[in-house]
């Protein structure tokens, strides 16, 4: 009965395998999700975003043979003015002749007054109104003419007719012989229903690719809001001339002056579209160039990058979701045999062993630890039922095992840590106040023994002889500070302090990368941590006589002189330093690897704070002596906090 109420009462049990492929999962779906609309956004940008940036580009080219039809006109007016050609169209003979053979809508002369000559060969866009194309033509009256059409999105809804033209126009001076002026030459050719010249834009910009029947590429030129040339095509496969500008667009060209470069809704369908005004010589707005593509086909494009990316991305998940389950597994079944051991072990049975080899280090150590705590325990027992004579022997194995696993902790701390962490911050569930003041408490007592892990261990091999450099070329900055300070942003952060860096980016020394960031976790650990809150931490760097000097300073309690001899001793710790942990080997473990470099360092203390300076043989000795030591070897002042 009691053994019932006792099961009634035990809390729901979440097996450990599930929870490390709950988190894993967690983790795989957030990146997934993250990747996914990342990716969305990435594809709107650069398929949509690169056509529009096409578009304007490709409305400069239209400008480009717009400007090349000016230039054409320009010359054959030139031309007309010279080589008799005036004469012939002063008599009205072969007008027609010309017209045809330069491909122009109308040759005339006019004989304004002396003031209004133009000062040479001028070409422009004019719009010229019906009545004005009656007296230049009938005919060309008749073929300006453009009946308007309903249109989607446009302001415009009484429908008429359109007569007035656009054209352009060349003009010149023409004189006699005598050099007297008896006139100007107009020469032009109207806009209205002028499809070779949007033809031959689209042509030269966009091919002839097409999409749906429609063109890829379309070409307009507008008189006012209404289309006069175009290669756009309505419902019924009619070039869409005579209908309107949409509202927004012409409310951006003829409201505010200013080109339009986005989508827009032309005739019948969305485009990508480039919009820019069309002035007359004296700068008002009377016509427009446009140049646009169509948005269905990016549109396709972008929703099948959207299909692929989200296959794709499918495909990862599930793939990282099946290794995660194996990871999970590959982690707890061995655990929970270390487990199962370990509860044999406490039961008496000494021939209890863990063979459990997987790809996971960390729990091959643990298994291999106690295994070999299995076993030392089993001869501690054996040892104890034997003689005593043994008791020493035992001892040296004992210390031998001791040695061993704190060379082992070091990755089983790692470890250890990073779960306590992922607990901390919530990555396993939320935790109670209780608990996280427990968990913080752990945290802050595992990271004071992982640092004492590391410190034994360098100084047990600086103890055996086994501290060796392995040389390479370095950048001082990227190589070996950066990734320091990034180690201890975290703590500056708590602290609130800030650090200057005067390092210049290309400092480049031969030396152990490993050894030298020991070097700079040391002394940012203890300027973070004898530092001033709020106070700051500066970084020197420069080459020196040969050498390299660097200099780390802090802002916080200047050392009294008495006590600088004490710094780097293996063991001792300031006075001063007592409310702080630590094992007194940091500096000493910093001086016997500035020292293997061909260095040496010294405390400098200064007005507000201190700083430890140190030379480095960048590889090119020279013998020269280390700077910041006076002949008498006594401490500088510090060069930033002068008297």
């Amino acid at each position: 009965m009691k053994a019932k109420e006792k099961t009634g009462k035990r809390k729901f049990h979440v097996p450990l395998r599930f929870r490390i492929f709950a988190g894993f999962s967690l983790i795989v779906l957030l990146v997934g999700v993250i990747i996914f609309f990342y990716g969305r956004y990435f594809i709107a940008q650069n398929v949509i975003g690169r056509a529009q940036r096409e578009v304007a580009r490709s409305l400069k080219a239209a400008w480009s043979e717009y400007r090349h039809e000016l230039d054409r006109l320009a010359l054959v007016t030139d031309f007309l003015t010279r080589f008799h050609a005036v004469k012939a169209i002063d008599n009205n003979r072969r007008v027609e002749a010309i017209k045809e053979r330069y491909n122009l809508d109308y040759v005339l002369i006019e004989h304004p007054t002396a003031e209004k000559l133009p000062a040479g060969v001028t070409t422009e866009t004019k719009m010229l109104t019906a009545e004005e194309l009656r007296r230049i033509s009938p005919e060309l009256a008749r073929r300006a003419i453009i009946k308007d059409q309903p249109t989607p999105m446009a302001r415009t809804t009484v429908l008429g007719e359109l007569r007035d033209a656009l054209v352009i126009e060349g003009s010149a001076p023409i004189f006699d012989q005598q050099g007297i002026p008896r006139g100007i030459l107009r020469v032009g050719k109207m806009l209205n229903r002028n499809f070779a010249l949007v033809d031959r834009i689209q042509e030269t910009i966009f091919g002839k690719q097409t999409s749906d029947g429609k063109p890829t590429g379309t070409v307009t030129i507008f008189l006012g809001e209404r289309r006069i040339a175009t290669t756009v095509l309505t419902d019924t496969g009619e070039r869409a001339i005579g209908t309107f500008l949409s509202c927004a667009v012409s409310d951006k060209l003829y409201g505010q002056g200013l080109s339009w470069n986005d989508r827009a809704f032309v005739v019948n369908d969305w485009y990508l579209t480039a919009y820019d005004p069309i002035r007359s010589r004296d700068g008002k707005i009377i016509g427009i160039l446009y140049v646009g593509i169509l948005e269905r086909p990016f549109i396709r494009i972008k929703e099948q990058m959207y299909f692929n990316l989200g296959l794709l991305l499918l495909s990862v998940v599930l793939v990282c979701l099946f290794l995660s389950y194996r990871i999970a597994s590959g982690i707890t079944i061995p655990v929970l045999k270390v487990t199962s051991a370990a509860q044999a072990l406490s039961r008496g049975n000494w021939e209890v062993r863990v063979r459990t080899p997987t790809s996971v280090d960390e729990i091959n150590i643990l298994s291999e630890t106690f295994n070999m705590m299995a076993e030392e325990l089993q001869r501690e027992r054996q040892a104890l039922i034997e003689a005593n004579q043994k008791l020493e022997a035992a001892n040296r194995n004992y210390l031998n095992m001791v040695g061993f696993v704190s060379h082992e902790l070091k990755g089983v701390l790692g470890s250890i840590i990073m779960n306590i962490y992922a607990l901390k911050d919530g990555y396993l569930g939320t935790l109670n106040p209780s608990q996280q003041k427990a968990l913080n408490a752990a945290a802050r007592s595992l990271e004071h023994f992982e640092m004492m892990v590391k410190n034994y261990l360098d100084l047990s091999r600086i103890e055996k002889g086994e501290l060796k450099l392995t040389r390479q070329t370095l950048n001082l900055f990227e190589d070996v500070i950066k990734p320091c300070l990034a180690t201890f942003e975290k703590p500056l952060q708590e602290k609130k302090m800030r650090v200057e860096k005067e390092v210049p980016p290309d400092l480049v020394l031969s030396g152990d990368r490993s050894l030298l960031q020991i070097v700079f976790n040391n002394l940012f650990s203890n300027a973070i941590k004898y530092g001033a809150a709020g106070g700051l931490i500066k970084i020197t760097c420069r080459k020196e006589k040969g050498l390299l000097y660097v200099e780390v300073y802090n802002d916080g309690r200047p050392i009294p002189p008495e006590q600088l001899p004490l710094l780097f001793q293996r063991f001792s710790r300031l006075p001063e330093t007592g409310q702080v942990k630590g094992t007194g080997l940091g500096l000493f473990i910093t001086k016997e690897i500035i020292e293997k470099h061909g260095g040496r360092i010294w405390a400098q203390p200064g007005f507000t704070g201190n700083a430890f300076c140190f030379t480095l043989n960048r590889g090119e000795t020279d013998g020269t002596e280390c700077p910041g030591k006076t002949e008498e070897g006594k401490t500088e002042g510090h060069p930033r906090k002068s008297e």
